[in-house]
């Protein structure tokens, strides 16, 4: 469901050499939905031209996760 939002984000960042930072879903490893925020800044060339992503991702389910328990049990 989150695929479309997320691709524009990436273009955005691509469109405009800028951070790009997001938090979505994502299916893990071991199949069940999760959440993750991942952040990449971009490496520009003298023209100000993309020439490479430094990036990472970081699960952030659990936190998600008890969060919701929180808001539940209010």
């Amino acid at each position: 469901e989150d695929q479309a939002d997320f691709l524009a984000a990436v273009q955005e960042s691509l469109r405009t050499c800028s951070i790009f930072e997001r938090e979505h879903r994502v299916i893990r490893v071991d199949g069940t939905p999760g959440w993750i925020v991942s952040r990449a800044v971009p490496r520009l060339d003298a023209e100000g031209r993309i020439v490479e992503w430094f990036g990472a991702g970081r699960d952030v389910t659990a936190e998600k996760q008890a969060a919701d328990r929180l808001r539940e049990s209010e």
